[in-house]
C-alpha cells in the first residue's frame, strides 16, 4: 500500500494525504495514520525497502500482461456471497461466530511495542479525518475508533489494536475490554466510510488478489472476502458515492506470494506496488476528476 501510494505521487497522481477521510483496518491503519500525519510515503519506502525509484519509471512503460488492477464490484461467486451474507454487518450469527473463533484462539504473546512508539512520534493526537477499525473480543462486534474519547485509546494504541492479529499479537485493552484486528470483521471495512453524495471513495485492498494458487480453504476464504468487499462497495454506492477498489495486479500478487507475513518478500512487494502505483496514477486522476470530493480509504 505504501509503495503504491509512493508510485502515485511520483507519477503525478493524487496526493492521498489531502483526503477528506482516511479509514484504516489492520496494516491499513498504519498507512492511514501516516497519511493523516502528512508523511511522504516516498521517503518512508526509501528508508524501509530496497526500491530504486530512479530506475523504475522507465521500465514501467513496458507493457505488462495485467495493468493496474481496478475492481469496482467483482465478488467471489455464489459460495462467497453466502459466506459474506452470514458474516454481514449486524447479523447475530456473524457476531456469534466471531466470538466463538476468538475465544478458541490462544491469546497472542507478542506486543507491537515498536509500532506503538513509531506512531506516538508520528501522530501523538487524533486527526479528525482518521478512523481506525478493530473488533471487540467479548461481543465480536466492530469498533470504529475516531478519537481518544471513544474507548480511551491514543492513536498509537488504536493502531496497535487494529493490527492485533488474534493468536499472534496481544490484544489492546480498552474501556470495553480487549480489542483485536479489524480484519476479523472485514478485510477493508469499506462500509465504515461515511461519504457525502458525489464523493469518490478509493479502497486499497491488498488481500484481494486470486492469481496465486493456494489450498481449498484459502480459495474459499478469498471468495468470501471478495464477496464481502463487493457488498460493502454496493452499500457505499447506494448513498450516492463512487467507489473504486484497487487490488494487487498479477505482478504484485506473485511478489506477495502465498504467505503475506513472509517479510523476505518485502522488497519485491514494494517494487511491484510502486510500479502499480505509477501505472495507476493517470487513470486514477481521471476518475477522481469526475467527483466533487474524495475520501482515501485504506484497508
Amino acid at each position: 500500500m505504501s509503495a503504491l501510494i509512493a508510485g502515485l505521487l511520483d507519477a503525478g497522481g493524487p496526493d492521498l494525504r489531502r483526503s477528506d477521510s482516511l479509514v484504516g483496518t489492520s496494516a491499513g491503519s498504519i498507512v492511514a495514520t501516516r497519511l493523516a500525519a502528512g508523511e511522504d510515503l516516498r521517503e518512508y519506502i526509501d528508508r524501509r525497502f530496497s526500491v530504486d525509484r530512479a530506475e523504475i519509471p522507465g521500465s514501467a512503460q513496458e507493457p505488462r500482461r495485467n495493468t493496474a488492477a481496478i475492481d469496482g464490484a467483482a465478488g467471489g461467486g455464489p459460495l462467497g456471497a453466502v459466506g459474506a451474507a452470514l458474516l454481514g454487518t449486524g447479523r447475530p450469527a456473524g457476531a456469534l461466530l466471531r466470538r466463538i473463533v476468538l475465544k478458541s484462539l490462544p491469546e497472542g504473546k507478542e506486543e507491537l511495542v515498536r509500532l506503538g512508539a513509531t506512531i506516538d512520534r508520528l501522530m501523538p493526537d487524533w486527526d479528525p479525518r482518521l478512523s481506525l477499525v478493530g473488533v471487540e473480543v467479548r461481543r465480536g462486534s466492530r469498533l470504529v475508533m475516531r478519537s481518544e474519547a471513544d474507548l480511551g485509546l491514543t492513536v498509537s494504541e488504536a493502531v496497535r489494536a487494529s493490527c492485533a492479529i488474534p493468536g499472534v499479537f496481544r490484544p489492546v485493552q480498552s474501556s470495553l475490554g480487549p480489542i483485536v484486528d479489524g480484519g476479523v470483521w472485514s478485510p477493508v471495512n469499506l462500509d465504515a466510510v461515511r461519504p457525502p453524495p458525489g464523493a469518490s471513495v478509493l479502497c486499497l485492498y491488498p488481500s484481494g488478489y486470486s492469481s496465486v494458487p493456494g489450498s481449498v480453504r484459502r480459495s474459499v476464504t478469498t471468495a468470501v472476502s471478495r464477496s464481502r468487499v463487493a457488498m460493502e462497495a454496493a452499500a457505499v454506492r447506494r448513498v450516492g458515492a463512487r467507489v473504486l477498489v484497487v487490488a494487487p495486479d498479477a505482478v504484485a500478487a506473485v511478489a506477495i506470494g502465498p504467505d503475506r507475513m513472509d517479510h523476505r518478500r518485502d522488497d519485491a512487494v514494494a517494487s511491484a506496488g510502486y510500479r502499480q502505483g505509477l501505472e495507476l496514477a493517470e487513470r486514477l486522476e481521471g476518475w477522481l476528476s469526475g467527483a466533487t470530493s474524495h475520501s482515501g480509504m485504506h484497508p
